[in-house]
Parts: structure tokens; C-alpha cells; sequence
């Protein structure tokens, strides 16, 4: 979302917000190159916690 911010003199200084649609096409919020990320951040801890435990 966007917001517009523009000042209103009649207002006595106040300061007004008009949230804009955008046209951008929303992108989605979770991929698969996340989803790998987090995947081996999982596994990474998992072997270190063997790793530390182990000693």
C-alpha cells in the first residue's frame, strides 16, 4: 500500500494520510527459494545441536 501525506493549512498544521491502491500486481509472500532457505537453516541447527551435544 501507499500512502499520500499532504499538509492542510486549513487545519491549523495537520497533516493528512490517503492510503492509494497500487498497481503493482502483489508478489507472493512465501517462494520456494525461501522455503529451501528455511529448510536448511533447520537442518544446519539441527547439526549443531548433535555436534554440541555429542561432546
Amino acid at each position: 500500500m501507499k500512502a499520500v501525506f499532504r499538509a492542510d493549512g486549513s487545519r491549523g498544521g495537520f497533516i493528512t494520510a490517503t492510503v492509494v491502491p497500487s498497481r503493482k500486481s502483489q508478489e507472493p509472500r512465501f517462494s520456494l527459494l525461501d522455503g529451501v532457505i528455511l529448510i536448511a537453516l533447520v537442518f544446519g541447527v539441527a547439526a549443531m545441536m548433535r555436534l554440541v551435544l555429542a561432546n
